[in-house]
């Protein structure tokens, strides 16, 4: 509902092609992409940065609040990075794969940008060899965010 109604300037059919994006992740989400390229489905700058502003970063910055208390006192590059981690990865800090959010969540309030670059690379064990490339780069960006602020 949410994704029809941020995209309801676009034609009946391709805002029904971007609702199923929805929920795929990995090699699916990968590969739905193409989906919606050949289809040209696109946005304006104006239109994008105003569902950012509005919507996106509001909705995520939320999340990252309560995942990662106190991550709003961190500087800017670093909540930027944690706000980002949290829209790719969601805010769950239950399971095996979520560790390293789990240790993120307990150095924030110590303000250890080292401690937490170094956790974010960690977790790229979840998508090493599957093709995913593009995924350990975003880690790593958000790693270096992170550790710039020390």
């Amino acid at each position: 509902d949410e994704l029809a109604r941020l995209f309801s300037y676009l034609p009946f059919k391709k805002c029904k092609l971007v609702q199923a994006a929805s929920g795929k992740t990995g090699i699916a989400g990968k590969a739905y992409t193409k989906v919606l390229r050949e289809e040209g489905i696109e946005m304006s700058w104006e239109e994008s940065q105003k569902i950012f502003m509005t919507t996106t970063w509001p909705k995520f910055a939320g999340l990252t609040d309560k995942a990662f208390p106190r991550a709003d006192e961190l500087c800017d590059s670093a909540y930027g990075a944690l706000v980002s981690l949290v829209f790719n990865r969601g805010s769950s800090l239950a399971g095996a794969s979520r560790a390293e959010m789990r240790a993120i969540r307990d150095l924030v309030p110590q303000k250890n940008y080292h401690a937490i670059a170094k956790e974010i690379r960690l977790m790229k064990r979840i998508w090493q060899g599957k093709g995913l490339d593009g995924l350990l780069r975003r880690r790593d960006a958000e790693a270096d965010l992170v550790a710039s602020c020390a």
